[in-house]
């Protein structure tokens, strides 16, 4: 997947912040792809791995699944509130 295809993906889905475990569950995606998992925190954001790395090995039904919760591309990572 391109990351052009990947934005347009997660800026046309809706996040569901109803879901339970947002954020195990967004690890867990990036997790089959990123054996490192850098993460760093601010106030009530975090940053996760690389974007472009890791939707290149994504297919388009993951990036929906993390749009879907709540995660979106924030300086060159994976971020969620």
């Amino acid at each position: 997947m391109t990351i052009e295809e990947a934005l347009k993906i997660v800026e046309d889905t809706e996040a569901n912040y109803y879901l339970n475990q947002t954020i195990l569950r967004g690890l867990q995606i990036l997790a089959k792809y990123d054996e490192v998992l850098d993460c760093s925190f601010e106030h009530d954001q975090m940053w996760v791995g690389d974007f472009e790395a890791t939707v290149a090995k994504m297919d388009k039904d993951e990036v929906w699944e993390m749009a879907r919760l709540g995660w979106f591309e924030a300086d060159d990572g994976w971020s969620h509130w």
